[in-house]
C-alpha cells in the first residue's frame, strides 16, 4: 500500500480509503495504477554484507506458529514455562 501511495504521490491513508470504499481514485490515479501494473517488477538489489538477515521471515510463515501462539496466550503455566526457557537463550537483537 505504501509503495502504491508513494508511486502515485499520495498518502497511504488515501489508498486505505479506496480499499474501504470511503473514497474512489481519480482518473489520474487509475492511470498511474495502470502504468505501475504494466511496468516490470523492480529487480531487488543484492543484500549488502552489513544488512542483518530477517530472522522472522521464514518463521512467520510456518503454519505451526498460529496454534502455538494461541496456546501460549491461553495457558498461563505455558507462558511461565516459555519465559523460563527463553532466559537460557541469547537474544539475537543484542
Amino acid at each position: 500500500m505504501k509503495q502504491l501511495a508513494d508511486h502515485l504521490g499520495i498518502e497511504s491513508s488515501e489508498v486505505t480509503a479506496w480499499e474501504m470504499g470511503a473514497r474512489y481514485p481519480t482518473k489520474k490515479h487509475v492511470d498511474g495504477m495502470k502504468e505501475l501494473e504494466a511496468s516490470p517488477p523492480p529487480t531487488p538489489s543484492p543484500a549488502s554484507s552489513t544488512e542483518e538477515p530477517d530472522l522472522f521471515a521464514g518463521f512467520l510463515s510456518d503454519p505451526r506458529l498460529a496454534p502455538a501462539v494461541r496456546k501460549l496466550l491461553a495457558h498461563p503455566d505455558l507462558q511461565e514455562e516459555f519465559l523460563r526457557l527463553a532466559e537460557r537463550w541469547e537474544d539475537p537483537a543484542e
